[in-house]
Order: C-alpha cells, then structure tokens, then sequence
C-alpha cells in the first residue's frame, strides 16, 4: 500500500485506485493552474485587479496542494500534473474570453 498524507492526518490508499483525495487534488490543481494561466493575460493587459484577485487564489490554492502532492505518490503527482495541464488550457480561454466580453 501507498501511503498519501493528508490533511487530517495518514490515510492509506489502495494502488491505482482513485479515491476521493484524488478528486479534490484534481478539481484544485485545475483551479489553481486556471488562475496562473489567467493571471499570465491579466499581466499582458495590464488589469491590476485581475492580477491581484488571480494572485491570490493561486496563493490560497497552493498552500491546499502542496501537502497533498509532496507526500503523496505517483498517482498523486500524475492527477496533479493532468488536472494542471487542463486547467493552464481553460485559463487561457477564459481569461481572453472575460476581455472579449468587459470590453
């Protein structure tokens, strides 16, 4: 068994088995990669309360991941880095998409 760290405390984790840690691991990863890549835009057009809302949530959504990736195992990192990728790709969408309709 893999052991995976998490907030309240040790929980042990069948191998390849997605379990419900994995699911919130997942959704935040999205979330906090979502912010970076919007963050990025925000940066290139210069709106300071983007920046600084974005920031913020990437801060606040890291301090939830980095536990959970640093102990955790494989699996763990492999959903991070999945989760992430889809979340830079929709960030970068979204963000242009909010440009296109505050203009």
């Amino acid at each position: 068994m893999i052991k995976s760290y998490l907030r309240k405390g040790i929980v042990e984790v069948r191998k390849n088995k997605i379990t419900k840690a994995h699911i919130i691991l997942c959704v935040t990863a999205y979330f906090q990669i979502l912010f970076v890549s919007c963050n990025v835009v925000f940066i290139q057009n210069k709106s300071v309360a983007g920046i600084i809302i974005s920031s913020f949530f990437i801060s606040l959504l890291w301090t939830l991941n980095v536990k959970r990736v640093a102990f955790g195992g494989w699996l763990d990192r492999f959903l991070y880095a999945i989760s992430a990728s889809c979340g830079a790709f929709m960030g970068y969408y979204f963000s242009n998409w909010l440009f296109d309709v505050f203009k």
